[in-house]
Parts: structure tokens; sequence; C-alpha cells
């Protein structure tokens, strides 16, 4: 069976394209893989085995970034289970880095669909969302999904597609705001809805999502896999470093992560 990265990246306040570049190269390190992008250009970049053009279906949509309103594109991602090349695929986000081998493993298994249910600021200040909406229905995190060809996560993925067409219902439905498409929301809501609101009938990625939350900053980046992180204290607001080594991360602050990205190269050149 094939196996493959698959990540999609549409550039709009940042160039997501170039995160995308370092995402995977870091994952071909580690989990031995090829990659394949999802964009709206054609592109030549080695840390690519593969580019799928698509275009963007999103409506226009806008998020604060470093304190602007800017274009936001990032609603593409219930094409997945049709688009990838692979019989199986995992499906990370852009600024998703993979700094080691343990999601290798949900490929020797008989897994069908995993993600993870639970996110952790890795510097322990902020408690991440754990539930959505009124009805308190668990959060599935969508930045990192793996799934193979079956009907479950075709099915996941459709009904993705169908809440993001009608996705002001579903925020009347589970009482979250409609001004901004979550994926995360999209796929808490189909994965719940078809295995009949019972998280045993499904698996999670074992640990949490460890994120690099909005407040932080990369300092530096060792070639020893150690990542130095600035942040401000939760009581005293001094600024106080923290370092993690060998962890997968979801970066928040892509403001950091960009002007960073030429310190991940030590990692992987």
């Amino acid at each position: 069976m094939s196996k493959g990265v698959l990540i999609y990246a549409y550039n709009g306040a940042y160039d997501y394209v170039e995160i995308a570049r370092t995402a995977a190269a870091l994952a071909k390190k580690h989990l031995q893989l090829p990659v394949t992008l999802i964009t709206d250009e054609l592109v030549d970049y080695p840390e690519f085995d593969n580019v799928i053009v698509q275009p963007r279906t999103d409506p226009v949509q806008f998020k604060y970034t470093d304190g602007q309103l800017q274009p936001w594109h990032n609603q593409n991602r219930s094409t997945a289970y049709s688009i990838t090349p692979y019989d199986q695929t995992l499906l990370i986000d852009a600024d998703y880095f993979v700094m080691n081998k343990q999601l290798g493993n949900l490929f020797d298994t008989n897994i069908e669909f995993a993600c993870y249910a639970d996110a952790n600021d890795v510097t322990d200040r902020k408690i991440l969302e754990k539930t959505i909406g009124h009805n308190s229905i668990p959060m599935q995190w969508a930045t990192v999904i793996y799934f193979t060809k079956n009907n479950l996560a075709n099915g996941v993925f459709e009904f993705m597609e169908y809440i993001k067409n009608h996705y002001e219902f579903y925020s009347l439905m589970y009482n979250f705001r409609p001004d901004k498409f979550r994926n995360d929301y999209a796929l808490s809501i189909a994965l719940q809805t078809l295995t009949g609101y019972s998280s045993n009938n499904f698996a999670n990625i074992p640990g949490d999502l460890n994120t690099v939350v909005d407040d932080t900053r990369i300092v530096d980046v060792r070639d020893n896999n150690e990542i130095l992180i600035l942040y401000p204290s939760s009581i005293t607001r001094d600024m106080k470093v923290t370092k993690v080594k060998n962890v997968n991360l979801h970066f928040i602050n892509k403001k950091t992560l960009v002007e960073s990205l030429d310190k991940f190269k030590i990692l992987y050149a």
C-alpha cells in the first residue's frame, strides 16, 4: 500500500508554501515518507515529491494577523480523501513540524481514521479548547489526521464539506461563531455524528497536539532537535524561556515561524 504525507498550503497573509517546505522536509526526515503538496499554483521545490494544483474554492475569509485583518485560505481540507494519491495518508497543517518518528507508527496499525483529541500549550499556561459549542461535543483537532481508504474516512471528509457549505446552520445548532470557518469544528461534528457520538468508535492519536501558542516567540533552533521558545509569564508578565526537544509542534504564531524558517534548516539540510 502506498503511504505518504499530505499538506495544504494557500498563500495569504504569509507565504504558507514556504512554511510547508520546512514542514515537508522535517516530515520526510523523520517519517521517511513522500510528501504531496496541495496548492493553487504549480511550484517546483525539492521538498515535495508531488504537487497537486487545486484552485481555492473557499469564500473570502479574514482573520486577525499581526493586529490586522488579513486574507486567510484554509477551507479545502475536506477534499483530502478524494485528492490524496496514497492508500495511507498523514494529513498535516503546513505549520505543523514533525520532530520525531512517533506518527510513523500509525502506518503499521489497522487504524482507519485517527486525529488528536487533546491539545497542549507547551508553556503550560493556556488551556486549549476541549469542547465545541453549547452541546459540549468533544473537540477533535484537524491539524493532524491519519486515514486510509475506507468508508468512515470517506464519510467524514464528505460530511466536513457539507458542514462547510452550511456552516451558519451548524453554528446555530452547536452555538459557535459562524464568521470564521474552523476545520476543527467541522471535523468534530462530522466524526462525532458519524460514530454515534461515541469516542470509542474511532481512534485518537496517542498523546497531545503540542502547540506553540500565539504569544510565544522562537528564540533559537539547535542541531540536537531542541527549540528555544520565549513567552510572557502569566503571573508577572516577565519574559521566560523554555525549551522543547524531539517534540512535534503546531505553531500558532506564524510571524515568529516565518522569521525563524532559516533556523530550522540546521535540522534537515
